[in-house]
């Protein structure tokens, strides 16, 4: 299996460091409902790339919920008030 992401944290400094600056930035700019549109965007890519699909039961149950859609999208939320709301760095 791959080295994904254990946790919701892990997720979140791997997406930092892939996203490109305009991207985060497009993601900081969004109003927090619209984050489930995102589905068929950075949302596929997370269930994609961090396994959410393949197995990776430890990051799916970090996010609290059962479901790759809905974890994916929690992760987002995750990044999202990472970008908005804290001062901590990304990196």
């Amino acid at each position: 299996m791959q080295d994904y992401p254990e946790n919701v944290e892990q997720a979140v400094r791997i997406l930092a460091n892939l996203l490109a600056p305009d991207e985060l930035a497009s993601i900081r700019a969004l109003e927090e409902r619209q984050l489930v549109n995102q589905h068929f965007g950075v949302a596929r890519f997370i269930r994609s790339a961090f396994g959410l699909w393949n197995g990776n039961d430890k990051l799916l149950a970090d996010t609290g919920t059962p479901h790759p859609d809905d974890a994916s999208i929690e992760i987002l939320r995750a990044l999202w008030r990472r970008l908005r709301y804290s001062s901590a760095r990304l990196h």
